[in-house]
Order: structure tokens, then sequence, then C-alpha cells
């Protein structure tokens, strides 16, 4: 999942920059992804476990809460001008 975040990311960002083109979708699509697998991430669960118990309630909680998080992001991203942020960085 932070794997596919990054690469909307990127492609958005290089969309915007290149070509630009917006999709909000993609903004949002990555930052969904990107919270809720750096949770998977982090905390190694919801995992499926040898016995077939099923994640603890703290983990479903968790990764709901990071997700919700990362919508609130996509959000910001998608409203706030963040690119024209970035771009006084990159040029010289």
């Amino acid at each position: 999942m932070v794997g596919l975040s990054l690469l909307l990311f990127i492609i958005n960002t290089a969309l915007v920059f290149g070509m630009d083109r917006f999709y909000p979708y993609l903004y949002g699509l990555a930052a969904i992804f990107f919270w809720g697998g750096a949770w998977l991430v982090v905390t190694g669960q919801p995992r499926a476990a040898a016995d077939g118990t099923p994640a603890p309630i703290w983990a479903r909680i968790g990764l709901g809460a990071a997700m919700a998080f990362g919508l609130l992001v996509g959000i910001g991203m998608i409203i706030l001008p963040w690119e024209s942020f970035l771009a006084s960085f990159v040029s010289f």
C-alpha cells in the first residue's frame, strides 16, 4: 500500500508539473493508502494468524483511524496549493 501510494503521488505530481493536468482523486487515494499502509508496516497488524483467529480490535481500529487521517490529508492535498510550495524549493 505504501509503494502504491508513492507511485500515485509521483505520477500525479509529474502530471501537474509536466502537463498541467490535475487528478484530485489520485492525491486522495495516495494519502489514504500511505497512512493505512504505514500503520500496517509499523504495527504489523492486522495480519492473518496461523490459527485463524481474527486480528485484534486495536489493530482494526488503528487502521481505520489511520485511513480516516489519510482521507483528511488527501482532502488537504487537494485543496491547498502545495505544489507551488514544492516548486519554490526545486527551482534554482
